[in-house]
């Protein structure tokens, strides 16, 4: 008989895919923000902030892997509409991965942000997100101040 109980990388999973069809991730054209208003039509665009680089690279190309994965199998959709998916180097801490993040957040115009390793760059992505009024899901980081 086939083990049932929903692991915690499952749950995180369905609680982000759920998060984000809600949320009605706007396309990258219509309000100022870069998000059409009332959630419109067209692509969402997700920002994918893990690292590349440094000491974490090899958990940060398994989060990109797990999510391109999950794509494949969702046929690049989330909420029935296409996911554009812009990836950003967090590289070893807040001096990297917050340039990183403005970047996706003002240029890229991403609807959402996910990944994360670090939990000092979790704790300093919390502000400049809540600001752009985007998404953030951390799948990895674990401070308690922005986790808990």
């Amino acid at each position: 008989m086939a083990d049932t109980r929903m692991t915690r990388r499952h749950a995180l999973g369905v609680m982000g895919t759920a998060a984000l069809a809600l949320y009605g991730c706007g396309s990258t054209g219509g309000d100022e923000d870069g998000g059409a208003e009332g959630g419109g039509e067209g692509p969402v665009k997700v920002g994918l902030l893990v690292p590349l680089a440094g000491v974490y690279a090899s958990l940060g190309e398994d989060m990109r892997a797990g999510w391109e994965l999950w794509l494949a199998e969702n046929g690049g959709t989330l909420g029935g509409r296409e996911v554009q998916t812009v990836v950003a180097d967090e590289g070893d801490g807040p001096d990297t991965a917050i340039p990183a993040l403005q970047k996706l957040l003002q240029q890229d115009r991403v609807d959402a942000v996910v990944g994360i390793v670090s939990s000092a760059v979790a704790l300093g992505a919390q502000d400049l997100v809540n600001r752009s009024k985007k998404l953030l899901i951390i799948s990895n980081a674990g401070a308690n101040g922005i986790t808990g």
